[in-house]
């Protein structure tokens, strides 16, 4: 049974190593796969976006560029004829930019800068704070300068504290109109999950224009960005119409998602096998081998009553044919009672002696020796003494048929009919052996004991044969029945009461083996 255990733990192992190299194979496929898909489905999306912003920036600067060519309120406020036309022009142009400011969806702010006066008039959107507003107005003359010094006629950054804003600005003779959004805004359909997935705009340096709180990274350079130690993966789409990148960063990498995935997957698979394994380890006899035994035990079980009924029809005719003689003196002799009293013991010795039932209990086979015995006293004249003793209770206690009858027949058999008085001893017991419960059956007799080859044939289990070459099958048979039927479990020992004289034969027997 344990090389059967070790057999199948062994196969199970094999197995769960071939299942984990499986996975791991189709891991490293997936996962290249997944994230050449998800690339291609993020970058698509980011293109989309950027489309989306880049049209919406379109929007705000020809409205600004038809704010500068073409509006009559600018004219009057370069070329007023009074202090009160100025004034008026300012009052309806900061109007007309509050009424564009709401039709843009990312437009923070309108602004015009009157160069000669220093004069300022603007309007933010509702994104955009009082403190960010005053910001602007705070650092317009750095915002003016920077734009002469490039001459931008794009949207061009502008870092005001902590804080980008993208300007788009435009120059009429001393007059600044120009507009701005925040990089923030522009991001604002975009959630982004705390540790998990951030949004950043960025310079085509990868230098990050919106600030993210906790978030310790100021530019974006290569596939992986790194984060409070976490790895990122890193979604990029340039804009087509400016020198700005849109970045989506997300967490893990393809080597981290890998090896987290082997991993997982390795772990359930060994938790699974394990499992089996423990299953298999502590069940292996109730699942497996029982099953199996049960077959083999009968098949053997049915070959051992055919080797019963061998050994039985093998034994019987000399013994019955002693009887019959016996029987034919007594009729000669007129002894009719004692022959008809023979006839009876005859018949049933003889109808137990056909019965094929693998186990019987323990008085039919008492029953069984005692029919026998009345037989022999007859034969034998009284010189045999037969003394049994049975513990209360175990009566209806299963053993197998035939086991106290072949080894009290062996005792006269080998004892010789002519050297005196044959004495044997029969005792059935309960005992307890390593804290389990027996039945010990225990023959002993007076007869020339068992010499050492005798001994040595039976402890290795083989058939034990005489002088004249004839094999003795029956105490064999019995120790191969014992083994079958209690699973290595009974115990069997023969020894002598001293060393030229008196077999013992003990057996132990399970008691909690269910009856066969």
């Amino acid at each position: 049974m344990e090389k059967l255990k070790k057999r199948l733990l062994g196969l199970l192992v094999i197995l769960i190593l071939v299942i984990s190299v499986l996975s791991t194979v189709y891991n490293v496929y997936a996962v290249g796969k997944e994230y050449q898909l998800n690339t291609q489905l993020n970058n698509n999306n980011l293109k989309i976006y950027i489309q989306k912003i880049e049209s919406s920036l379109e929007d705000i600067e020809n409205m600004l560029m038809m704010e500068a060519q073409a509006d009559v309120q600018l004219k009057y406020i370069m070329k007023a004829n009074s202090e009160l036309d100025y004034y008026t022009a300012l009052v309806n142009k900061k109007s007309q930019f509050s009424d564009e400011i709401n039709k843009y969806q990312y437009l923070d702010g309108i602004g015009l800068f009157d160069g000669k006066n220093e004069l300022y008039i603007g309007v933010k959107g509702k994104y955009l704070s009082t403190g960010e507003h005053t910001n602007i107005k705070t650092h317009l003359k750095d915002i003016i300068t920077s734009f002469e010094m490039t001459k931008m006629d794009i949207w061009f950054p502008v870092q005001i504290q902590s804080q980008y804003y993208l300007i788009r600005m435009i120059q009429i003779q001393n007059i600044y109109i120009f507009t701005w959004v925040t990089p923030k805004h522009l991001l604002s359909d975009f959630q982004n999950i705390k540790g998990q997935r951030y949004y950043f705009l960025c310079k085509e340096s990868g230098t990050i224009l919106n600030k993210e709180n906790q978030v310790d990274l100021v530019q974006i350079k290569g596939d992986v960005a790194k984060i409070r130690g976490n790895n990122y993966i890193v979604y990029g789409s340039p804009f087509k119409k400016s020198s700005y990148k849109f970045a989506m960063l997300e967490r893990g990498n393809a080597r981290e998602i890998l090896f987290q995935r082997i991993i997982t997957s390795i772990t359930v698979i060994w938790l699974i096998g394990l499992g089996i394994l423990f299953i298999v380890w502590r069940f292996t006899k109730e699942i497996f081998i029982e099953p199996v035994e049960n077959i083999i035990m009968k098949k053997e079980l049915q070959k051992n009553k055919a080797q019963l009924q061998f050994l039985q029809i093998q034994m019987n005719p000399h013994f019955l044919n002693n009887c019959l003689s016996l029987i034919r003196n007594m009729i000669i002799f007129e002894e009719n009672e004692e022959a008809e009293k023979a006839v009876l013991l005859l018949g049933h010795y003889t109808r137990n002696s056909l019965c094929t039932e693998v186990t019987v209990d323990i008085e039919k086979e008492l029953e069984h020796v005692n029919y026998w015995y009345e037989l022999q006293k007859l034969r034998l004249e009284g010189r045999i003494k037969i003394n049994i003793s049975l513990e209360d209770g175990l009566e209806k206690n299963k053993i197998p048929s035939m086991l106290i009858y072949t080894f009290v027949e062996n005792s006269v058999k080998h004892h010789g009919v002519d050297t005196g008085q044959i004495k044997i001893e029969v005792s059935i017991q309960r005992i307890t052996l390593e804290k389990k419960k027996y039945i010990e059956v225990c023959i002993e007799d007076n007869g020339q004991g068992f010499d050492k080859k005798t001994i040595d044939l039976i402890q290795r289990k083989e058939v034990i044969i005489d002088k004249r070459g004839l094999h003795h099958i029956g105490i064999y048979n019995i120790i191969q029945r014992l083994d079958i039927l209690y699973e290595n479990r009974a115990q069997i020992k023969f020894t002598n009461k001293t060393e030229q004289t008196g077999a013992v034969v003990i057996i132990d027997i399970p008691c909690d083996v269910e009856k066969r």
